[in-house]
């Protein structure tokens, strides 16, 4: 799927909030969460509304949340080799946070993934 989604890009083509959403399913089931709230940011920072997320890309990721324990990731800030952690209760309240700010309308899945990850 990221393959096809940076060919669509490369040639010009629009890809759809669906398809990203398609995407972000398939890191959440591969246990890349990282790769996945990287792309759940780029959407939340998009000027275009097109792509910004709503409330099933939101509940996907949260999914994915659900499935992935937190990790530790290596990221490099600068010449500052750092830290980062994605997965579990971290990522969902980032996406929460980040929904939020796009005014987003959250539905009763959403409510439960968050309470899910919270009691876990």
């Amino acid at each position: 799927g990221e393959r096809i989604v940076s060919d669509m890009e490369a040639a010009g083509t629009h890809v759809s909030l669906q398809a990203k959403t398609a995407l972000l399913k398939g890191y959440s089931h591969s246990g890349q969460i990282k790769k996945g709230i990287e792309l759940y940011r780029s959407m939340c920072a998009s000027r275009d509304r097109r792509d910004q997320p709503n409330v099933r890309t939101l509940n996907t990721l949260l999914r994915g949340c659900l499935w992935t324990a937190a990790s530790l990731h290596k990221t490099k800030d600068g010449d500052t080799p750092q830290r980062e952690v994605s997965g579990g209760v971290i990522t969902g309240e980032e996406a929460w946070r980040l929904s939020k700010g796009l005014n987003l309308s959250f539905d009763a899945s959403s409510y439960e993934y968050s309470i899910a990850l919270l009691c876990q």
